[in-house]
């Protein structure tokens, strides 16, 4: 500094040269946000404030790990003295979906019979489907579906819950019918009846 200009009749004034040093304001850097989930909008993973700039990494939709670039703007300095570009980590979590099964008891025809998965927690408009096996059969038994993965234009958002696997069972069919004596077994007491059910031919035996 090089003061000058002032003038008295009653002083000798002197001017000295001096300095002024200006210190950068220091502040904080930034940090990523914890605990962000999908859903379907987008995130912002590190805030923008006083004294720098950010890259585009700083916000996103879909799930993922991201990395933003934080740059001082002139006159500032990170808190320390450090004036360097800080990368600074943040993610956005995956969407874990529900699972319901269509049913768990069906009964016996003697054709195959099958069951479906639909998803709960889905964002409206996302296209995702749950890949499964075990969900056809045709004895009357009981069975395991299991989801293996999700499948879709969006599924890479979403995740599978623990619990991946279902059961069901094909319940033995009822027998109700009217029936005619086939044949009489040698007067022991015992007759043969022949009976449809299911397109099968069923043989019954009653004691009379």
């Amino acid at each position: 500094i090089v003061p000058s200009g002032y003038t008295s009749n009653n002083y000798d004034i002197q001017f000295v040269n001096g300095t002024l040093n200006v210190i950068k304001k220091q502040i904080p850097v930034p940090t990523g946000a914890s605990g962000l989930i999908y859903n379907g909008q987008e995130r912002i993973g590190v805030s923008l404030g006083t004294g720098y700039s950010l890259s585009e990494t700083h916000r996103a939709t879909k799930a993922g790990d991201y990395t933003a670039t934080a740059t001082l703007l002139d006159g500032y300095v990170w808190v320390g003295g450090d004036s360097g570009v800080k990368q600074i980590t943040w993610s956005i979590a995956k969407r874990t979906v529900e699972l319901y099964i269509s049913s768990t008891v069906l009964q016996y025809t003697g054709s195959e019979l099958s069951v479906s998965i639909s998803l709960g927690r889905i964002i409206e408009g996302d296209i995702v489907s749950a890949v499964y096996s075990g969900n056809t059969a045709t004895d009357a038994e009981i069975y395991t579906v299991t989801v293996t993965s999700l499948s879709g234009e969006d599924a890479e958002n979403y995740a599978l819950p623990t619990d991946k696997t279902f059961e069901w069972r094909i319940s033995n069919a009822s027998l109700i019918v009217d029936v005619e004596r086939s044949g009489d077994l040698g007067g022991n007491g015992l007759c043969l009846f022949q009976i449809q059910k299911c397109g099968l031919l069923h043989s019954l035996f009653l004691s009379i």
